[in-house]
């Protein structure tokens, strides 16, 4: 243990590793917690006690390092955000929408997004998708931006994140459908009709 720094010491591990460490107690509930700083000899031990000072003085202002990095590896990934909206949101959908969602989730949101956090997806990463998909099928982004739009919107609902990423993405130009009826459909309606 240090002598300048209280808390701060060096650890050896069973296996041969050497790494620096700070000791504290946490201001909300007193329990001690270790915070590993770095390892030896990436570290050097004045480096090493100048970090540990910087967390001493962020401890005694209120902060937890241990408890905010346990919280960020608990929060939600987008993959928990999918199967959530599958549970919850789409149970009160038609079937054929529910379908089309599901797909949708598998083949473009989850293979790209799908560990990333639902807190930390930015509106690159979602640019990033849209473009991605616009390359192969322009229609089809659209719509997977609306399904990831919306999802985002649960999310917010959910206080898993503050803001919609998917807000303000372009989309891709899209051709209205016109279908005229051939002169066969229209015999066979105008007989409907009288």
């Amino acid at each position: 243990w240090d002598e300048d720094v209280r808390g701060f010491g060096f650890k050896v591990y069973p296996a041969g590793s050497r790494a620096f460490i700070l000791n504290y107690r946490g201001k909300s509930d007193g329990r001690q917690r270790r915070w590993t700083i770095g390892s030896f000899p990436d570290w050097t031990t004045g480096a090493a006690r100048e970090e540990a000072k910087r967390l001493k003085r962020l401890i005694d202002g209120g902060a937890d390092p241990v408890g905010e990095h346990k919280s960020e590896r608990a929060a939600p990934t987008v993959a928990d955000l999918c199967t959530r909206f599958e549970d919850e949101y789409l149970p009160r959908k038609r079937e054929w929408t529910r379908k089309g969602y599901q797909q949708q989730i598998a083949a473009d949101i989850l293979p790209t997004m799908r560990r990333m956090k639902v807190a930390a997806v930015t509106y690159s990463d979602v640019d990033r998708l849209h473009r991605d998909i616009s390359k192969r099928a322009p229609t089809h982004a659209n719509r997977v931006m609306a399904l990831l739009s919306k999802m985002m919107a649960l999310a917010i609902r959910w206080n898993w994140r503050s803001d919609n990423p998917c807000r303000g993405i372009e989309r891709n130009q899209e051709q209205k459908r016109k279908r005229y009826l051939s002169s066969d459909e229209l015999v066979r309606l105008t007989a409907a009709l009288a």
